[in-house]
């Protein structure tokens, strides 16, 4: 399924945002955000996504740079 053809980048971060609201509680947000798209979107998240400057796994910082990555990288 790939709802995330019709959304915009604002929907898609806003639902992976709301999905990590609700957490594990042994996991930070940007951690969260890092494997959740991980599992959705395995063949997208590559190395250049994963490693790049705004991987946000140890830096919730970089949550917005990182889905806006992950959301470009989906609409190539």
């Amino acid at each position: 399924m790939e709802w995330w053809k019709t959304y915009s980048y604002e929907e898609f971060a806003k639902k992976l945002r709301t999905e990590a609201e609700h957490r594990p509680a042994h996991l930070r947000f940007g951690q969260f955000i890092v494997i959740r798209t991980a599992e959705l979107f395995p063949d997208a998240i590559g190395s250049s996504v994963w490693c790049g400057a705004n991987d946000c796994f140890y830096d919730d910082t970089k949550v917005d740079a990182y889905l806006l990555d992950v959301y470009n990288q989906l609409h190539i």
